[in-house]
């Protein structure tokens, strides 16, 4: 519930609690600076499942981070 609130506070809503599916799409098809528990990441996006983020890193690896390993998430800069 509190990557939820994250990312509603992140994209501006003052109060929302929708899927943190349908808030993570918002990142689809972008690159984002993702912490997680083993450290900080670079990805794109390529897919938004209900319990994961899928993207592809800077080293052409496809990376699978579960929701409950996320700290904070960030478009790159």
């Amino acid at each position: 519930m509190e990557l939820c609130r994250f990312f509603c506070r992140l994209l501006g809503y003052k109060s929302c609690i929708p899927p943190l599916r349908n808030v993570c799409n918002r990142f689809l098809n972008v690159e984002v600076d993702i912490t997680t528990t083993a450290g900080e990441i670079v990805i794109f996006v390529v897919e938004v499942g209900s319990g994961f983020v899928k993207g592809i890193d800077s080293s052409n690896h496809i990376v699978l981070i579960p929701y409950t390993a996320v700290l904070a998430i960030r478009p790159a800069s």
